[in-house]
């Protein structure tokens, strides 16, 4: 397995994966699970065709940094708007990148709040467990990830975690940064990380939008499929309403 990851790290081989997956959160509820061939894979061409499709083309494309494992990085891939109508916000995208309940809860065991201003969400709850067991509605405790191990940037996950890496949301409560909502589909994908992809790509901000999707160590990709989505996020599993294989509003 290890050697597999650093030959998909490395190279650009897709003889082991020929077809690599993702998942993208509708706003109407459910979920598709899709695919396409890993030697053309490219979620800004993917999500751009996705915009295209939805009237979303004048909205610039929003790419945060959902968590980072020991050989992958969850990428989520949406747009930021404010709607009109209700009707076009994504409840669940929001709720992937910004767990409900969350915002005023902090583990007891990460002791007081840090003074590093990080957009100035702390989450604080009185929890001390270290499993990820027990998550669900907001009243439920969330509990800490511990499989898959998260890397040190989110070794807080679904928590957040200071020091600049996690940056999964820029605001609080319902809104994102000045005041916007998630607005479209949400596409979800696994990027494998390489020497180079922690490497700074151009003059954008770090850890966000096309620092994570452009530039080197940013090409390789594997599959995002249903069981990923519940190990990490496993909240979202009573919240999508319908699971979709391949394209389509299914039956």
């Amino acid at each position: 397995m290890l050697q597999r990851v650093a030959h998909r790290s490395q190279t650009s081989c897709t003889s082991d994966e020929a077809w690599t997956k993702y998942i993208v959160l509708n706003r109407n509820g459910s979920a598709n699970q899709l695919e396409q061939s890993s030697r053309t894979f490219n979620p800004l061409v993917i999500f751009n065709e996705m915009k295209l499709q939805n009237n979303l083309m004048h909205l610039e494309t929003r790419v945060r940094l959902v968590l980072e494992l020991a050989d992958v990085r969850i990428l989520a891939f949406g747009t930021l708007n404010r709607p009109r109508a209700s009707r076009n916000i994504n409840p669940n995208a929001h709720a992937f990148l910004h767990p409900p309940g969350i915002d005023n809860t902090r583990p007891a065991n990460l002791g007081p709040p840090p003074s590093v201003d990080d957009h100035g969400v702390y989450p604080m709850q009185n929890s001390s467990h270290q499993a990820c067991t027990n998550f669900g509605a907001p009243s439920a405790p969330y509990e800490r990830l511990t499989h898959p191990l998260p890397a040190p940037s989110h070794t807080h996950y679904p928590f957040f975690t200071p020091g600049g890496g996690d940056k999964r949301w820029l605001g609080t409560g319902e809104f994102e940064e000045s005041g916007l909502n998630w607005v479209g589909p949400l596409m979800i994908v696994a990027q494998v990380l390489g020497p180079h992809t922690h490497d700074l790509s151009g003059d954008w901000p770090p850890f966000q939008d096309l620092d994570l999707a452009v530039g080197p160590g940013r090409t390789q990709y594997a599959s995002m499929v249903w069981r990923d989505l519940w190990a990490i996020a496993p909240w979202m599993d009573e919240r999508i309403t319908k699971r979709i294989e391949g394209p389509g509003l299914g039956l």
